[in-house]
């Protein structure tokens, strides 16, 4: 019952994820995974330095900054403007006056000095945290690496027909037991040994494709580290 409840809440959570109904149907094909190793890890630190969705953002504001800096040196200059006017004056006899005004604000000594410093500390500060982000995400990245590595490692020495072999010995001693042959406190223990295996084999996949995963959003790049054999069509 627990397990039909929470297929109904992943249900739900894909459809939900994928703009569907949440009731409609899904079927997910039963697939053989083969992790290949990673690529190599000064690699992806590349490509994380230049296309994580972190160090990019901190790299625009880092830009920006930068023109606010140019922006603020040009206004070291005062503005000089000019113009013509024209007045007129109504006394005894009729005065207009008719010329070219060139306004300078003052004083003329302030050369933006404030606004320089200011813009060029908060410069620094986008400095910073550019170096920063890429420090968390080289970290990250590696520690994501050396993880995976780890469970490649642990899945090498898994026998490839394990799984196998012990699901066909509980449908063995299910028999047996069936028939009255095989204590109950062996069949219960025989069925629990390969629950556990399976779920331990199920849970370092699933380690390993969220490694993969983070690899992928920590680099900003598809990295080809499994491939699937599905067996039948997705529907």
């Amino acid at each position: 019952t627990q397990a039909v409840k929470a297929a109904q809440v992943a249900l739900f959570e894909l459809n939900q994820l994928r703009g569907a109904p949440l009731a409609s149907p899904l079927t997910i094909t039963k697939t053989d995974l083969k992790f290949e190793t990673a690529p190599p890890v000064e690699k992806l630190v590349k490509q994380a330095r230049t296309n994580n969705f972190a160090v990019r953002t901190r790299q625009i504001e880092l830009a920006q900054q930068g023109l606010r800096v140019d922006l603020s040196k040009n206004e070291r200059w005062p503005t000089v403007t000019a113009g013509p006017f024209y007045s007129q004056e109504k006394a005894d006899e009729t005065e207009r006056v008719v010329g070219i005004g060139v306004s300078i604000p003052l004083p003329l000594w302030n050369r933006n000095q404030g606004n320089i410093a200011t813009a060029n500390a908060r410069q620094q500060q986008a400095e910073t945290s550019v170096h920063v982000a890429q420090r968390d995400v080289e970290r990250e990245l590696r520690e994501r690496v050396a993880g995976y590595e780890a469970l490649l490692e642990q899945m090498s020495f898994w026998r490839t027909d394990a799984v196998t072999q012990l699901r066909e010995a509980c449908e063995l001693g299910d028999r047996h037991y069936r028939l009255g042959s095989l204590p109950v406190t062996t069949y219960v223990e025989l069925q629990d040994k390969y629950l556990e295996a399976l779920e331990a084999i199920l849970d370092t996949q699933w380690e390993a494709l969220e490694s993969r995963q983070q690899i992928q959003l920590l680099t900003g790049q598809t990295v080809s580290l499994a491939t699937s054999n599905a067996k039948g069509e997705t529907k």
